[in-house]
């Protein structure tokens, strides 16, 4: 079994907006294929362009996932994103918590099932 040294949970880098529905959202209730069908389009009064809505978007605009980079005893570094898990290669959040060791830092006793907890509430 790993031991670790230290573990941080930093944030991701991809935040997902109205736009980044638009192909789920088209395939649910667009007809025709054309945005102007998609519930956060909003025509204004006397013209023919549609603007988006967001707040009208049926999909949750949500925040980016955290993810658990840890420090082993070793002095390897680990993450819980795919990039890492797939290619173990260095990622983005890895050079995160290297760049800013006390911004991101938690408890290592924490890290078990109180992350899957803290991740679910912090998404919403």
């Amino acid at each position: 079994m790993t031991q670790y040294k230290r573990k941080f949970m930093v944030p991701g880098n991809t935040i997902k907006d109205c736009w980044s529905f638009r192909k789920k959202c088209r395939k649910k209730y667009a007809r025709t294929g054309d945005n102007r069908d998609l519930p956060c389009s909003v025509q204004a009064p006397g013209s023919s362009y549609h603007r988006r809505d967001e707040s009208r978007c049926p999909f949750p605009i949500n925040k980016p996932n955290s993810y658990i980079v840890s420090e082993t005893l070793d002095g390897e570094w680990q993450c819980s994103c795919p990039h890492w898990k797939f290619r173990r290669q260095e990622c983005s959040h890895i050079r995160k918590a290297q760049a800013n060791p006390e911004e991101f830092e938690i408890a290592v006793e924490f890290t078990g099932k109180l992350i899957d907890v803290f991740t679910k509430a912090f998404k919403t």
